[in-house]
């Protein structure tokens, strides 16, 4: 591997990267490769145990409840519906270089995302209802992600496209309701991941590199991850092979792991991510950034044992958030994260 030195004083302890465990989504064993012969982003060995030790005192600190996280209803459809369709539209909130931020209700970002759903529930707007959603306008998408300032949420017409999709889908496949999903998945969250991926479109998250296909699959594998705390809740079970799903590869994880050291990139990537360049969704270097962070969290997950890389990548996710200190997140305009 060519790995190239940040300084010249330091040399970038490299992993050695072995599948331990079940891999059903195939995105540690397609994204591999990947890591083992970067270019761009590579992971350092010597920050594994320091992070580590950052994620275990976060996760033993305890994390954000249901209610905070999606907008909790109370009732267990409408609960899964909404997480469900929000995750349907989870992606892309940053504006663009000069622009100011969406925001809705003081926050940003996916927090911003769930004050809109809260705020249409509210507001007697059906944007529970599938039938409603497969004929959504952009007149509508546009009023019920308005930002605080009357601003438009970045990519409006893939969300609107999103939401119909989703709304047809429900009402060709599963009587209108997502519930019907998780029967059909028998709780299973990979299956859960799997079904997504198959009837929807817009969860699809892979690329091709050399003739390989890589895959990720953000969304679908973090709408299971999300739906466990509402299954449980209402049901009282717990969705089986929630530990066989990977990290959920964003912008916001790389920018934390970077900010610990866990991820170094190249020189020139630093440049391009530091003046918040635009990266093509499916480049090389988007691909490694990925890439590397599906890997330095399932290295955090060997190390730590007792946790999923869901709960790992939930807790970066979380000491993320409110960092003043932290370099600039890579810039790919993307339905995918």
């Amino acid at each position: 591997m060519n790995v190239f030195n940040n300084t010249p004083k330091k040399k970038i302890s490299q992993p050695i990267l072995a599948v331990c465990g079940p891999d059903p989504l195939k995105v540690l064993a397609s994204t591999k490769t990947i890591v083992e012969n970067a270019r761009f982003a590579v992971i350092d060995v010597s920050k594994i145990e320091t992070v580590a030790g950052l994620i275990k005192k976060k996760l033993e600190s305890g994390l954000a409840e249901p209610e905070t996280s999606f907008g909790i209803t109370g009732s267990y459809e409408k609960d899964v519906q909404l997480i469900f369709l929000e995750n349907a539209v989870n992606f892309s909130f940053w504006p663009d270089y000069g622009r100011p931020k969406w925001q809705v209700s003081v926050s940003g970002g996916w927090y911003s995302l769930v004050n809109c759903f809260v705020r249409a529930i509210k507001d007697g707007q059906p944007i529970l209802d599938a039938s409603y959603l497969a004929h959504l306008t952009i007149p509508a998408g546009r009023q019920i992600f308005k930002g605080d300032d009357g601003g438009e949420i970045p990519m409006l017409k893939a969300r609107v496209i999103n939401l119909r999709e989703a709304g047809r889908v429900l009402n060709q496949r599963y009587d209108g309701q997502f519930a019907n999903v998780l029967s059909e998945a028998e709780y299973d969250a990979v299956s859960i991941a799997k079904l997504l991926r198959r009837n929807l479109k817009s969860f699809r998250d892979s690329s091709v590199h050399k003739d390989s296909e890589v895959i990720f699959h953000k969304r679908a594998q973090i709408c299971a991850f999300d739906l466990a705390a509402a299954v449980y809740k209402h049901c009282g079970k717990k969705l089986s092979r929630l530990d066989q799903l990977t990290a959920f590869a964003d912008y916001r994880l790389p920018q934390i792991l970077r900010a610990e050291g866990l991820i170094v990139y190249s020189p020139s990537l630093e440049r391009t991510v530091d003046h918040s360049k635009l990266i093509a969704s499916g480049s090389l270097r988007e691909l490694e950034i990925r890439s590397a962070t599906v890997w330095a969290v399932e290295l955090l997950r060997q190390e730590l044992k007792i946790y999923s890389a869901g709960e790992i990548d939930n807790a970066l996710w979380l000491l993320s958030q409110g960092r003043e200190d932290m370099k600039p997140y890579h810039r790919t305009r993307t339905i995918c994260y």
